[in-house]
Parts: structure tokens; sequence; C-alpha cells
């Protein structure tokens, strides 16, 4: 029986960028190329403009032809997609398409681990706040799994990407934030522990994370790791920003000396 031939590739950008069509690599190894496979990918089925792809390659240091340089890039990928197997030529033909001053890479979303993982995410969001702890869990979850290194990692990145980029960074901070908050919901510690020192480390000004992390280890038993979180942040905060706790963060720890039962988690700001 004849395996029928996929006519959109798979394009990976979490991590190093990976971009494939019926197991046929169509990833530019030059490096201005990828960087606009990349840009197309992160906008599948819309036109992207001649005038943002000069941006992200070239920036302020446009060549004299920057549209003839441009149009050459494009047909080095178009290349790499027509080589790719295919049913039929016509095809790889509507994969990547002129449009009026720009052009669009007709693919499907889903092939794009970026595009998956912004959609679990945003499921994962709605469960939390619908109270759903345990979707919560498993859509968050998933979605960070979906990260192999930081996001276009082998990718020359012009100003368009490294906004894209920043906005995949913020986006999994908040899916590594609200999946604590669904573990802690559920009780389960130990792995919200085990994730909040990691994320405390990446960040370790963040009063949220450390609230987080105080009410978990109150609530499992080790209220001097708690009260210990709260002294060193309040050193941190002195003696970098000149500042002291917010009063929710001084509440909480006045709880805890007192060692009230503590009603929920500390509320996002």
């Amino acid at each position: 029986m004849t395996t029928a031939l996929l006519t959109s590739p798979r394009i990976d950008l979490l991590g190093n960028m990976m971009a494939t069509l019926n197991n046929h690599s169509i990833l530019p190894t030059a490096a201005k190329p990828r960087q606009m496979l990349a840009l197309l990918a992160l906008r599948p089925c819309q036109v992207v403009s001649v005038e943002l792809l000069v941006e992200e390659v070239w920036g302020d240091n446009q060549p004299s032809r920057v549209r003839t340089a441009t149009q050459t890039y494009i047909m080095q990928i178009r290349r790499l997609l027509s080589a790719a197997p295919f049913d039929s030529t016509e095809d790889a033909k509507q994969l990547l398409i002129t449009r009026h001053n720009g052009y669009t890479l007709d693919f499907d979303p889903e092939q794009s681990d970026a595009w998956r993982f912004v959609e679990a995410t945003r499921a994962g969001f709605v469960a939390l706040d619908q109270r759903d702890y345990e979707t919560a869990s498993v859509k968050l979850e998933e979605a960070i799994q979906m990260w192999r290194g930081p996001a276009l990692v082998d990718v020359d990145t012009g100003t368009v990407l490294r906004l894209e980029v920043e906005r995949l960074n913020e986006y999994h901070r908040c899916a590594q934030e609200a999946w604590v908050e669904a573990e802690l919901n559920l009780k389960r510690y130990r792995t919200a522990l085990s994730e909040l020192v990691a994320l405390r480390a990446a960040d370790p000004l963040n009063e949220r994370l450390c609230g987080l992390q105080m009410a978990a280890l109150y609530d499992s038993g080790r209220t001097p790791e708690a009260l210990n979180a709260f002294r060193d942040l309040s050193r941190s905060l002195r003696a970098e920003l000149g500042v002291t706790p917010s009063r929710k963060l001084v509440q909480l720890h006045e709880s805890i000396l007192r060692g009230d039962f503590l009603e929920g988690l500390p509320s996002r700001p």
C-alpha cells in the first residue's frame, strides 16, 4: 500500500530549527534564507511583506539591490521545497506563494511546535482560570515539554525575529509559573517546589514566585524554609533595588509567622 505524501512541511522552532517535508530536510544551511524561512513559519498562511523580510535580514545595512537579493533567497527556499517528494509538482509550487509585495508560506500551523505551544498554553490558562487544575496541569506540562532549548537557537535573529523570540520566551515563563500554580492547587508540592527552585534562580527578585515558594514550603510542613525564602528576598530587594517586599508578601510572611491556615495561593499581579 502506498502512503500518501504530505503537502505541508513540519517546522519546529523551540530549540534548534528543524524543517522537513515527507522526511526530507528543507532547512536552508545558509543564514539569511534560514532567517526568512523562520519568519515565514512564525506567520503561517499570512502575507509577510518584502519590507519586513528586508528589515529582519539586513536591518539598516541593506545592499543596493535588496529586492533582488530577497528574491534570490526565496528561490533557494523554493528549491529545497521542490526537492522534497510530492504527489505532484503543483503541490510544491503552492507552498511558498508570491503575493503582492510579499510571500506566504502556506502550511498547516499545527505542524509547527511554536504554534502548538501557544495553543496548549492558552488552553492551560483557560483551565486554570476555571479552576480545572488537573486539565491546566496536563495542558501546561504538554506545552512546556515542547521546548528542546532556547527558541531559534541556531538562527541569526534581526529585530523582527528577536521580538518573536521574546514573545515565545514570555509565554514559556508564564506557562511554567501557571503549571506550578496548578500543581500547588492539586497539593503536589514536591513537583511544584522542584520547578520553583529553577524559576527563582532565573528570576530571583520575582515576588510572586517567592510567594508561591513560601506557601508551598509552609503547606508541606517546612516553615523555617518558607521564612528563609522571605528573608533572602527581602535582603536582595534592598541590596539591588533599594525597596522592600510588597504588602501582599509581607502579609503572607506574617500569616506564616502566626501559623495561620493559608486560604489560597498568592494572587497574580
